[in-house]
């Protein structure tokens, strides 16, 4: 199925080279195959051609906001995602122990670097693009895995101020994030997310990560030692929880 697709938007990319989309469907063929698993060889390769084609969509077209989300995800894979995987000059490289060696950890550490400015770099350029609330709490999350919290937080104060950028977990997510810099200010935030939330609207928002922003939220109050809050917390949860699941069972 993925050697099919690939092979279709070869041939269209061939034919139109100034196609975007055909360039995202060309990326997106590659870096779904994963046919030796997570950070293989052969996978890692696929992830080098998708990487070259979701650039290739987005120097045609800025606006192609589908193909940053998964530079993201490469460029966070090359910035210390996975193991021995770096980027060089453009090109996604494996490197066993003794390559590792040869390469020298302070060219690792500088091709991480680059790959986290590379992914810095799309996030924004996705957020101008399509400044949707997936688009923002990608890069804030993107920004709290490489370990700076601060600005995480910040990228979701911005989206709070454009009402087309807001949703109804991010005052949780800053929450959350703000707990591993500044646990007292982590408490203020939980607290007004608890005053303003619409269980409603947080449940019709769902995702995959709501509950993992919340239980991380209430990390707030629990380093604070404020049981009434991680109360709250868990009650919220429990509500969305039951709600959840009615509604799929019925």
């Amino acid at each position: 199925l993925f050697r099919a697709a690939q092979q279709k938007y070869a041939t269209a990319v061939a034919l139109d080279s100034a196609d975007a989309e055909a360039w995202y469907g060309l990326g997106d063929a590659y870096w779904h195959h994963r046919p030796d698993g997570w950070g293989g060889p052969a996978t890692v390769g696929n992830w080098s051609r998708a990487l070259a084609a979701f650039n290739r969509a987005v120097a045609l077209d800025s606006t192609f906001y589908l193909a940053y989300s998964h530079q993201i995800d490469i460029y966070r894979q090359a910035a210390g995602g996975t193991p021995g995987l770096v980027l060089e000059g453009g090109t996604l490289r494996l490197l066993d122990s003794a390559a590792a060696r040869a390469y020298g950890p302070a060219r690792i550490a500088r091709d991480h670097q680059e790959a986290t400015r590379l992914a810095m770099r799309a996030g924004r350029a996705w957020v101008d693009a399509d400044p949707a609330p997936h688009a923002y709490e990608s890069l804030a999350y993107f920004f709290a895995g490489a370990g700076m919290p601060d600005s995480a937080v910040a990228v979701l104060r911005e989206a709070e101020r454009r009402p087309e950028s807001r949703s109804a977990k991010m005052p949780f997510a800053i929450a959350a994030m703000q707990t591993r810099a500044d646990p007292a200010a982590a408490l203020v935030s939980l607290r007004a997310a608890l005053r303003d939330v619409d269980p409603a609207a947080l449940r019709a928002q769902g995702g995959s990560d709501l509950f993992e922003v919340l239980l991380g939220a209430g990390n707030a109050a629990a380093v604070a030692g404020n049981a009434r809050e991680v109360d709250s917390v868990a009650r919220l949860t429990e509500v969305i929880g039951t709600a959840t699941a009615a509604f799929d069972a019925y």
